[in-house]
């Protein structure tokens, strides 16, 4: 049973989804290669192997069926072939977070505040492996309510030739970066320049690390802090600040800007790192979500807690997230239900 609170923190809604989690022993150290790690049998790769074809299969049939035949709405409506994409990638972000709930049996807990869809915000958030963003559509598809969401992530620009994926991305309008500051800054000006002339509202989901965390890029973390006279950081990396204070002056001077939401994420128990642990079946039985949603306006909040580019992601929010990835969400004990929604989202 999934079930929501009332109480206002931050200003959003707060909200649980899953049961309550049992204690057990949390993850102490990078090293998920070693002897900790299960072995993969044969219905693991078996169940693996299923699931990236049902949903890389999915991508190649809805790009063709779907995508397609909307490309002729870009000659008679921008705003209702932009409305028309998003409905379409949403109903497919629900199949992707059924696949794994029904097929894997992963369970998503969420904690915190609710994203609100019709609000134009930036959404940060940890990365932990190389499909995070896979699994924070679990998140969107319980947090958001009503579930009509317009998340674009910001991604690598290798991915926008992936057959299917990357082309779907680029018809909804993700955003690609080439790790050249003037040409990702040009980018994502045409971008936001698009979306505010045709009065569309969209969220954007920012990997502020820009990376994942693995053993050699905390190392590399390290080395910068203390050439910088920074903390070093156990869970997370020290962020690349120039994109994200980009997208905040740039939506906020443009009047865009709603909200911010800090998003931590966390995997308890079996941690995969690569896409090629989805097809080996080595999925998390819970992915963790907390959200912590920060007002446009609310100025000396994000100067606390390091919105700033001078002190993005210094204490006390590192010690905020290094807690919610070593312990169980504390809301997911302590909050008492308010009212059950059998659909993933609260019923009026």
């Amino acid at each position: 049973m999934m079930t929501v609170g009332l109480p206002e923190v931050g200003g959003g809604t707060e909200v649980t989804t899953g049961s309550i989690a049992s204690k057990q022993e949390r993850p102490k150290s990078l090293n998920v290669r070693g002897v900790d790690v299960m072995a993969v049998g044969w219905q693991d790769w078996l169940k693996g192997i299923a699931f990236v074809v049902m949903w890389y299969g999915s991508i190649l049939m809805g790009f063709f069926s779907l995508y397609c035949p909307m490309l002729p709405l870009l000659v008679i409506s921008l705003p209702i072939y932009r409305k028309a994409t998003e409905i379409v990638f949403t109903m497919w972000e629900c199949y992707a977070v059924a696949l794994m709930e029904v097929v894997f049996g992963v369970r998503f807990f969420l904690s915190g505040d609710l994203i609100r869809p019709e609000e134009t915000s930036i959404i940060i958030l940890n990365h932990r492996n190389r499909l995070d963003w896979n699994f924070f559509w679990g998140a969107l598809a319980h947090a958001t309510y009503p579930p009509t969401h317009n998340c674009k992530i910001v991604l690598k620009s290798g991915i926008r030739k992936f057959p299917g994926l990357g082309w779907i991305m680029q018809m909804s309008c993700f955003l690609y970066i080439r790790r050249r500051w003037e040409d990702d800054q040009r980018l994502m000006n045409n971008v936001l320049d698009y979306f505010r002339d045709i009065d569309h509202t969209f969220q954007v989901l920012l990997f502020p690390e820009g990376t994942n965390l693995t053993p050699a890029t905390q190392k590399k973390s390290n080395e910068y802090a203390q050439k910088t006279g920074l903390p070093c950081l156990t869970h997370v990396l020290h962020p690349r600040t120039t994109g994200f204070t980009f997208l905040v002056n740039k939506l906020r001077n443009s009047e865009q800007l709603d909200a911010v939401y800090d998003v931590t994420v966390a995997y308890p128990k079996t941690l995969p790192l690569t896409e090629l642990d989805l097809a080996k079946g080595r999925m998390p039985e819970e992915v963790h979500f907390h959200i912590k949603r920060r007002r446009k306006n609310c100025e000396s909040g994000w100067g606390r807690y390091g919105w700033r580019k001078t002190s993005c992601w210094r204490s006390p929010l590192s010690k905020d997230i290094s807690l919610a990835v070593q312990m169980p969400l504390p809301t997911l004990h302590s909050m008492s239900p308010t009212f059950p929604f059998s659909s993933g989202h609260p019923s009026r």
